[in-house]
């Protein structure tokens, strides 16, 4: 398996500058169809080339590999247009690919989420309690973005494990349980929380995988690519 990882912003409190610009002006996403934030974009058309770049190699020394795409917060909002691009660019099958996101924000309008919805077969959204990234792009006032389907919600509220009890929802409407339901949090529980999906800092655990991306106001060329040399454990 071919893993394909982005690294999100941090801490949480960054996360308000780049949404706010990117709300002012939304883009047309062509593989899916809808609209997504300027931000979003803009970080994808940058990182993009470089993973295709580095999936095309990789992919030719193994032709039958799945590929995982994993993201933390806006990260998981990368790993999303990835994939949807890559299925659309006939890169990888429907079969081969996973996307497994962990405290993604909204990433698109309502027609973004039905199409990506229906061209992506394998996608889940890990979202936890007192997270509010999930929850940064408001209905309240942006009600035409909508969270894409299949949500598994964790209740638990210090470091999650495998063990710690979850709720499934197959929607992206507010399922009792689940983040949408959660509602407004303070900025102090998203800090202390949003980093805490199954290992004490996730954006520190996933420092030397794949593809890293440092999603700042003014950090776009900031931004690389990378392959992580098999048998290096990450720390």
């Amino acid at each position: 398996m071919i893993v394909v990882a982005f690294k999100g912003s941090f801490p949480p409190t960054e996360i308000k500058g780049p949404h706010e610009i990117s709300y002012r002006d939304l883009k047309t996403f062509q593989p899916t169809g809808g609209k997504i934030m300027e931000y979003s974009k803009k970080t994808h058309d940058i990182l993009f080339p470089c993973v295709k770049a580095t999936l095309q190699r990789l992919l030719t020394s193994q032709p039958t590999a799945a590929v995982l795409i994993t993201g933390h917060s806006d990260g998981g909002a990368q790993a999303q247009l990835a994939g949807a691009r890559l299925l659309a660019e006939e890169m990888v099958s429907k079969a081969k690919l996973h996307i497994y996101t962990f405290g993604s924000p909204r990433v698109g309008d309502v027609d973004f989420a039905y199409y990506y919805d229906r061209l992506v077969g394998n996608s889940w959204r890990v979202t936890r309690r007192e997270d509010f990234t999930p929850l940064t792009v408001s209905k309240d006032n942006y009600p035409f973005f909508h969270h894409t389907r299949r949500e598994i919600y964790y209740h638990y509220s210090g470091v999650m494990r495998p063990s710690s009890d979850y709720e499934i929802c197959k929607s992206n409407g507010e399922e009792s349980g689940c983040i949408e339901w959660q509602g407004r949090l303070s900025a102090k529980s998203s800090t202390r929380n949003s980093n805490q999906y199954f290992v004490p800092d996730l954006q520190r655990y996933m420092k030397g995988m794949v593809v890293k991306g440092l999603n700042h106001l003014l950090g776009y060329m900031n931004m690389d690519c990378r392959v992580m040399p098999i048998g290096r454990s990450i720390d």
